[in-house]
C-alpha cells in the first residue's frame, strides 16, 4: 500500500494527494494499475489442437504398406514366386505396426504400448524364421532376447512412472538393466551356437554395470552430490 512521504500516512491506490498534509504524490504503482485494468484478463484459455491419430494412420498405411503390397505384386509377376519381397513386406508391415500402435490408446501410456510392441515383434521374428533358409534360432535366441528386453522395459518404466526410483536411482537401474540383458543375450547365442550356456563377455559387462550402479546408488544418499550433478546439467 502506498503512503506520503511526507506524513507517513496510508494512501488510497488512486490518491492525487495526500488527504492529511495535502502533498501531491506520484503513484506509479497506481497508474500502472490503471493501464493493467484496461488490458485483457491473464486467463486467456489455450486452445490446443488435438492429434489426429486417422489422419496419421492412414499416411503411415499409404506410406508403408502401399510399397510392401507392390513388392508382392512385382515379384509374384516377374519370377512367379516371392521371395525378396516377403523380407520387404514383413519389415515394411513391422514399421507399420510400431508407427501405429502408439495412437490406438486415448492416452499415450508406456506401460500398455510394451506388450504390443513385443507381440508385435515377436510376430515380424517368427514371419522372418518361417520365410529364411535358418531355422530353430527364433526360439533359442529372438524370443528369450525379446521377453526380456521388453520385461526389463517394462519394470523401469513402472518404477520411474511410479517414483519409486529418482534422480540418480534411474540411471543406476537401467546400467543395471544392461548388464542384466547383456547376459540374456549371451546365454540365448551360446545356447543355439553351442548347444549349451556358456558365459563368458557378459559376465565383464555385468560386473562393470553392477559397479557404476552401486555408485550412482551409493551417490543418491549424498543429497549435496545430487544437487551439484543437478546443477552441472542444468536439471
Amino acid at each position: 500500500m502506498p503512503y506520503c512521504v511526507n506524513c507517513g500516512v496510508h494512501l488510497n491506490d488512486h490518491a492525487k494527494t495526500c488527504p492529511l498534509c495535502q502533498t501531491k504524490v506520484i503513484l506509479p504503482a497506481g497508474q500502472d494499475h490503471t493501464r493493467q485494468s484496461n488490458l485483457p484478463p491473464l486467463g486467456i484459455e489455450k486452445v490446443e489442437k488435438e492429434f489426429d491419430r486417422n489422419l496419421w494412420i492412414k499416411l503411415m498405411s499409404i506410406t508403408l504398406i502401399a510399397p510392401a503390397t507392390i513388392s508382392l505384386v512385382l515379384n509374384w509377376v516377374l519370377q512367379r514366386t516371392l521371395s525378396w519381397s516377403l523380407y520387404v513386406a514383413l519389415s515394411l508391415t513391422f514399421v507399420w505396426s510400431w508407427a501405429v500402435s502408439p495412437f490406438l490408446f486415448k492416452q499415450h501410456r508406456f506401460s500398455k504400448w510394451v506388450p504390443v510392441g513385443m507381440l508385435t515383434l515377436l510376430g515380424f521374428l517368427f514371419a522372418l524364421e518361417r520365410v529364411s533358409l535358418t531355422q530353430g534360432w527364433f526360439l533359442t535366441i529372438g524370443l528369450p532376447i525379446t521377453v526380456s528386453f521388453f520385461l526389463i522395459m517394462e519394470v523401469l518404466g513402472y518404477l520411474i512412472e511410479h517414483k519409486l526410483i529418482r534422480e540418480l536411482q534411474i540411471p543406476s537401474a537401467i546400467i543395471l538393466s544392461i548388464g542384466i540383458f547383456c547376459i540374456v543375450i549371451n546365454a540365448s547365442i551360446s545356447l543355439y551356437n553351442l548347444q549349451h550356456i556358456l558365459l563368458d563377455w557378459s559376465l565383464i559387462v555385468l560386473t562393470t554395470c553392477v559397479s557404476f550402479g552401486l555408485i550412482g546408488l551409493v551417490l543418491q544418499q549424498r543429497p549435496w552430490i545430487v544437487e551439484e550433478i543437478k546443477h552441472w546439467f542444468r536439471l
